[in-house]
């Protein structure tokens, strides 16, 4: 069964800029669903656009759970999203090469999540070791309001006029 190992923290600086290696735009739209199970459609747009319908599972210990991903055609992917979702996260993904070798995924959210800047690194065990490049800041793995699905609900525009109430 395919398993995401993935930690993910706040960027607390630029610095990372500098060491870019690849951005793609993406737009990710959310089916309704129950049991702490995810599913998603995903669009890279761009010069080769891409799409994958996405499924995850509950999380199996700290950081992992299962996920399944498969492409489908961009023109079925779009239509999913205009006729069963409602909920959509759009971001610039930086592929980002750490001193360490390691390869980050910068998350840079606009739109309702504009402002939120968000580091992801995805390991192939969950006691695998990895240094933290001066960027990265605090981890919010197991905070659910930063997971993608969390923000296309309740958008980090929306955070602090919450509290306020």
């Amino acid at each position: 069964m395919p398993v995401e190992i993935e930690r993910k923290f706040l960027v607390k600086n630029g610095s990372w800029k500098d060491n870019i290696i690849h951005a793609v735009q993406m737009r990710q739209a959310y089916f309704p669903t129950t049991g702490g199970i995810t599913a998603r459609i995903r669009i890279i747009i761009g010069q080769t656009s891409s799409a994958v319908l996405t499924l995850k599972g509950r999380r199996e210990g700290s950081f992992s759970r299962p996920e399944f991903e498969y492409q489908i055609p961009v023109e079925e992917g779009l239509e999913m999203m205009d006729l069963m979702c409602d909920r959509i996260v759009s971001k610039i993904r930086h592929k980002v090469e750490a001193d360490d070798g390691n390869i980050w995924e910068v998350d840079v959210f606009d739109r309702a999540n504009d402002g939120l800047v968000v580091a992801e690194l995805e390991l192939d065990s969950e006691d695998q070791k990895f240094q933290l490049p001066s960027w990265v800041g605090r981890e919010v793995t197991s905070v659910s309001k930063y997971s993608n699905a969390s923000l296309s609900r309740m958008p980090f525009s929306q955070w602090k006029k919450k509290k306020k109430k």
